[in-house]
């Protein structure tokens, strides 16, 4: 700026801006060394040194924002000894201005509340909507079960505590009854179990007799003592009741009471409503699930009993990563992890850090570098200052976790008695040589990329690292894997099962016209078939389809005349589907005849796969996932946070081991702070427009206030043009090292299509009983806009 050159009021309130939390006992100093003052006429420089005066003027005022917004929530507060009246955000907001001003109440402090406040009204209102919503917790290792249907049945009944812990078969229940008896109200019945609350605590494996006094009155059932075992009991704050869980003894012979439960439930489910808790809550692990499988890029590793890598498994985001590892045709995964002895220390720790890079040495030789940090101590550390911008190199986080098999034969929740209705077998159909594939692994390495592509911004000098050579691996052709698995994550479906290659004759019939054709796939729900001739048949249409070969060979089903409806006709090509269609005997013939073909035929789109491996190795990573996952969605044009997955009991805001319930408050407290949630809802947009992954870096600071430690200040760093002198600036080693600052790497991408085949007939079976639950499910799901994978990596910053 020119000497004496008058500015405009916007460019001196531009200035004002930069200059207001400057001392009035510093401003003159600072017109003489700021080159933002120098050149200023006296007259601005005056009008400048009032408005500072002013601003730092202490001032006296109530900020009163009562009644200003609708549905804006304010609180009585006492600041700097004076009462005001302030929503969350706003208090927040005083009390930093108030720091900023040497600790005073001033006037530029009491105008920035208001300013904020009046453009930002509305937002606040829905912020603290957001902010007080119910942020649900969902764990993938999860395995829901429900073997029967259970029925929402509130009735009165007496029960009564048995005189012995272990009772005998042949026994009396009338001679073994207690003194004790008191009333309970049934919550739900199943054919063999039930769900009562009570005010008396139950012990698990006590034996008690219920007597169904109001059964008896309302529907006519002959009076009995049914023994049941206690198998859960649990405190109800909000009832102050216990809610128990009781299944049907072993020694109960009553089998009148059985058969009577069954068809009470079979007609009367549509009065009393079917009990979906466990369904739901299933629906809705299962629901996120899918997202976390296509969008993360971390990859699995699963290694036999022959300590040797056997499968991979990944995605689309993945695969760059898996494929670091190959060389001329050759995978190196399992050579690296024997020459690390990796596993030996995941065995003890919880996790280590694994630096990758390729490269040529000097016979331009193939070479891979690998260096490994373990669990943030990086005496051992090569000097990978050199590697570290090389096109290609990873940084990972590596964790370990045994293969726990019943992970991966996680099947429906739908209860078994209704499954053959639904079909639910035929989502989790396995050959039998992927069972033993599976059988024969024992552990699943869990690799996340972490500083992707950002890994200058550490300081791996050699000063500070050792060099170690033995770091340097060279490839060849015996530490390689010539045939290692690659298993891909099923993405978008549309066929809710899948089809198999079959040709068997068949017959169309229609109008009482005949033509033959040939079948192209088959599976329970529906055809491909080609027929001899052109058609013209409407979407809709109901038309016959007659077996010839297998109606000859079987009596139990008819398969002569089948009903199907068309789903697409494309000249002499049907795709036909029976689904809606009850008591079908083509859809109970092709299951049987599939499950018990399943090695010989091939499903179409999976020709050089091992049928089922795919769905095992899912549920596997999916369930041994170690990276918390956070799931967002819109309300009324804000972010806002409607799931958090895997809350491992690792993962703690402030270094000690926490609850799902105190993990969801820690991360509802960050991600509702106005300045991060902008910053997430703008990492989100760009990840949408660019249809990739976007990065940020959250730096949290923890204090503490009478003992109870809490999140201070909070930074959001998004890693693009990131540079060290800013990253330094946000992270203060010695307060890494206190463990008082934490450092979180944040991946968001935009969520993909909906793959919903792995709980379809959840959602089928949830919306026959509850049309305003299937809703609320569907919006939730289908609401989600975007995903973001949490990575801690404060270890890396413990040095420079």
């Amino acid at each position: 700026m020119e000497s004496n050159a008058k500015i405009t009021r916007d460019e001196l309130d531009a200035i004002i801006a930069k200059i207001r939390y400057v001392p009035l006992s510093r401003f003159i100093k600072l017109v003489e060394s700021n080159s933002l003052l120098k050149g200023l006429d006296d007259k601005t420089v005056v009008s400048l040194k009032t408005e500072i005066s002013r601003l730092w003027t202490v001032c006296d005022r109530t900020i009163d924002l009562r009644y200003k917004v609708d549905e804006l929530e304010t609180a009585k507060v006492e600041v700097a000894g004076i009462t005001h009246f302030l929503d969350k955000a706003s208090l927040g907001l005083l009390e930093n201005e108030i720091h900023r001003y040497a600790n005073h109440y001033t006037i530029g402090a009491y105008e920035q509340v208001k300013r904020y406040f009046e453009e930002n009204k509305d937002a606040l209102a829905t912020q603290q909507q957001l902010s007080t919503k119910t942020i649900e917790t969902v764990d993938f290792s999860q395995i829901f079960e429900r073997s029967e249907e259970r029925m929402n049945l509130a009735i009165s009944c007496s029960l009564y505590k048995l005189n012995v812990d272990i009772v005998e078969r042949d026994f009396d229940p009338a001679r073994l009854v207690s003194d004790q008896h008191f009333e309970i109200v049934t919550s739900n019945i199943s054919k063999t179990a039930l769900k009562v609350r009570s005010k008396v605590m139950l012990k698990r494996g006590d034996f008690v007799a219920i007597s169904f006094d109001d059964l008896e009155k309302e529907l006519l059932f002959k009076q009995s003592l049914i023994t049941y075992e206690v198998m859960h009991c649990s405190y109800n704050l909000k009832l102050k009741k216990f809610d128990c869980a009781l299944k049907l003894a072993d020694i109960e012979k009553n089998e009148e009471f059985q058969k009577y439960t069954k068809n009470l439930i079979f007609s009367h489910k549509h009065k009393y409503k079917v009990d979906l808790d466990t369904i739901y809550d299933a629906c809705i692990a299962k629901g996120y699930e899918q997202f976390f499988v296509t969008t993360t890029d971390s990859f699995g590793l699963f290694v036999d009993d022959n300590k040797t890598v056997s499968q991979s498994f990944g995605n689309d985001h993945s695969l760059e990563n898996i494929h670091l590892f190959d060389v001329n045709g050759k995978n190196y995964s399992d050579a690296l992890l024997s020459k690390m002895d990796i596993s030996n220390y995941l065995s003890a720790h919880p996790y280590c850090y694994l630096f990758v890079a390729r490269g040529k040495k000097n016979d331009n030789q193939q070479t891979i570098f690998f260096h490994c940090i373990l669990d943030g101590q990086a005496d051992n550390l090569a000097a990978v200052q050199r590697f570290a911008k090389t096109k290609g190199a990873r940084l990972f986080k590596v964790t370990k976790a045994q293969v726990n098999r019943s992970e991966a034969f996680r099947t429906s929740t739908i209860p078994s008695e209704a499954q053959q209705e639904y079909g639910t077998e035929r989502i989790y159909r396995s050959s039998s040589k992927a069972r033993k594939l599976l059988e024969k692994n024992q552990s699943i390495y869990n690799f996340t990329p972490v500083l992707n592509n950002a890994l200058d911004l550490i300081d791996w000098s050699t000063e500070t690292y050792s060099v170690n050579p033995k770091h340097v691996f060279t490839p060849n052709a015996n530490n390689g894997i010539d045939d290692l698995r690659l298993i891909k994550a099923e993405t978008l479906d549309l066929r809710v099962e899948d089809r198999f290659a079959l040709k068997t004759k068949i017959t169309l019939f229609r109008k009482g016209e005949n033509v033959s054709g040939i079948t192209i796939d088959v599976s329970s729900l529906g055809l491909c078939v080609k027929m001899e001739k052109n058609l013209d048949i409407k979407p809709n249409t109901k038309v016959e389809i007659g077996f010839d070969n297998f109606a000859q060979r079987t009596t139990l089903y008819t398969l002569s005349r089948c009903s199907y409806y068309v789903i697409g006709c494309d000249r002499n090509m049907l795709r036909l589907s029976n689904r809606g269609i009850a008591n079908h005997d083509g859809r109970e013939f092709f299951t049987a005849y599939i499950r018990s073909k399943l090695e010989e035929l091939t499903a179409i789109g999976k020709e050089n796969e091992v049928y089922g491996l795919n769905r095992m190795l899912r549920n596997v990573f999916s369930s041994n996932a170690r990276n918390c996952q956070l799931f967002t969605s819109t309300f009324k044009n804000q972010l806002s946070l409607s799931v958090i997955a895997n809350t491992d009991q690792r993962f703690s805001m402030f270094g000690n081991p926490v609850t799902s319930e105190q993990l969801a408050a820690h991360i509802r407290d960050w991600f509702y702070d106005n300045t991060i949630n902008q910053g997430l809802k703008k990492l989100l947009q760009e990840a949408e427009q660019q249809k990739s992954q976007q990065v940020a870096l959250l730096v949290l600071s923890i204090a503490e206030k009478e003992g109870i430690p809490y999140i201070g200040k909070m930074r959001l760093l998004p890693l693009e043009g990131l540079d060290k002198v800013e990253l330094h600036n946000a992270i203060r080693v010695s307060q890494v090292k206190k463990r008082t600052a934490r450092v979180f790497e944040l991946k968001a991408i935009s969520a993909p299509d909906e793959f919903k085949r792995y709980y379809s007939d959840e959602l089928s079976y949830i919306n026959r009983f509850a049309k305003h639950k299937y809703k609320d499910l569907r919006e939730r799901i289908t609401d989600v806009k975007g995903v973001i994978e949490i990575v801690e990596i404060t270890d890396l910053f413990h040095q420079k």
